[in-house]
């Protein structure tokens, strides 16, 4: 009779043990920080991301991401200025939400940054020049699942914690009937030095696929940390071929 009982109930022994899957999937926290195509979803309609950065808040995967981007004043506007956002998961780790979106401290913006606070946590920092030219800056941080200000404006230990930009790098490459070549397909770079990339040639443009871990700036892509990271380059029709560029980054 146990054994006909059983069999009587596979169905609902299915369905129990799809529940406990859904949960555990459900529960399980994102391993990586959200895409772009979801960050610019969460940015105002027309808005056009100019740099982004990843970075580790609150010390839990994934990482947060501090992004500026030129934002309309108003929708359909002509004129612009540039908005700091802060994107990183909700409390429960479930969805990708703004947290943060404030103008620049200052007219002329500087690419986003991180400094980092002990703990394996960093403060994102947003700085700006102002008309005289004097830099501005504003630093925040995640402490207990609230965004705090930890400092702002022109002080000398705000602008400490900001290091200096490094000159960049340019890498060349170019396009000729359909092929990506390059003369080296390595760099060596320091620790926050930009790496620019520069195409020669004619025909359609190439897709540009950065290591996730890499920030994205107007002049290029930076490593903050040690290590290797690849850049793949590809034409869109032909997404099986292209060239990858490897940058050592050693302190």
């Amino acid at each position: 009779m146990h054994r006909h009982g059983v069999s009587r109930h596979p169905a609902g022994a299915v369905a129990a043990f799809a529940i406990i899957v859904a949960a555990a999937v459900w529960t399980r926290p994102p391993s990586r920080a959200p895409s772009v195509g979801q960050i610019q979803e969460l940015l105002p309609p027309a808005s056009i991301i100019r740099e982004l950065i990843r970075l580790e808040m609150n010390g839990t995967p994934p990482l947060e991401t501090a992004v500026v981007a030129v934002v309309p004043r108003y929708p359909g506007a002509a004129d612009s200025t540039y908005i700091g956002f802060i994107i990183a998961y909700d409390e429960w780790r479930r969805r990708p939400e703004r947290i943060y979106a404030q103008p620049l401290p200052g007219p002329i913006p500087l690419a986003p940054d991180a400094v980092p606070l002990g703990g394996g946590r960093e403060a994102a920092v947003f700085s700006a020049l102002r008309e005289d030219g004097i830099r501005v800056s504003r630093v925040l941080s995640l402490e207990h699942g609230r965004l705090r200000i930890l400092d702002e404006g022109t002080a000398a230990r705000v602008l400490a914690a900001v290091p200096p930009a490094l000159p960049g790098v340019t890498w060349r490459y170019r396009t000729h009937a359909g092929v990506i070549t390059a003369q080296r397909l390595w760099l060596q770079v320091k620790p926050r030095q930009p790496v620019r990339l520069a195409l020669n040639g004619g025909g359609p443009t190439p897709v540009i696929i950065p290591d996730v871990r890499l920030d994205v700036l107007e002049q290029g892509y930076r490593a903050r940390k040690p290590g290797t990271y690849t850049i793949r380059i590809l034409f869109p029709f032909a997404p099986d071929q292209g060239i990858t560029l490897t940058i050592v980054v050693e302190s």
